[in-house]
């Protein structure tokens, strides 16, 4: 885990991608599945899979792979999602990461990276109790209510953080 934490706040990233599938009729159209976020570095891609609707699970890999069946007609494919996230298609530099784990199995539950682009610090909430996968927001609204869920549904949540600095 704490090799995840370093690739955020030590490497330039690239882009974030979530996967889908074309459908091919007369309209070629691109469908989205939130279940699953790539964010993409230099050397490596971090994959975000929405677990159950309370849990993050995040692995590195080398590759996209469709992940889901694909029907006969329609083709798997990924589309960019950064300038969706940041508002900006400027480089962005990682500041802190927070986010809230299980403290009985240490689970991501909520991850939020606060960043900067130029003078303006923000804020990216990544959700995975969305259901058709995450759902993404620079609201801090959306931790507030985050929080309010999981304390109603009387699940142990721990906020830690890691710096760049």
């Amino acid at each position: 885990m704490d090799n995840f934490f370093e690739i955020f706040l030590k490497s330039e990233l690239k882009d974030i991608l979530v996967s889908g599938y074309i459908e091919c009729d007369e309209i070629t159209i691109f469908k989205p599945m939130y279940d699953r976020l790539y964010f993409v570095f230099e050397e490596t891609i971090l994959e975000f899979g929405a677990n159950s609707f309370w849990s993050i699970d995040v692995r590195a890999i080398k590759k996209i792979e469709p992940w889901f069946e694909v029907e006969e007609d329609d083709i798997f494919g990924v589309s960019s999602i950064y300038s969706q996230c940041f508002s900006t298609e400027l480089s962005i530099r990682a500041l802190s990461l927070c986010y809230y784990i299980d403290p009985t199995n240490a689970d991501v539950l909520f991850f939020c990276l606060n960043y900067s682009i130029g003078e303006r610090c923000k804020s990216l909430f990544i959700n995975p109790k969305n259901t058709f996968g995450f759902s993404f927001s620079d609201s801090e609204d959306e931790e507030d209510a985050w929080l309010w869920e999981a304390h109603a549904a009387k699940i142990p949540i721990r906020k830690e953080v890691k710096s760049a600095c």
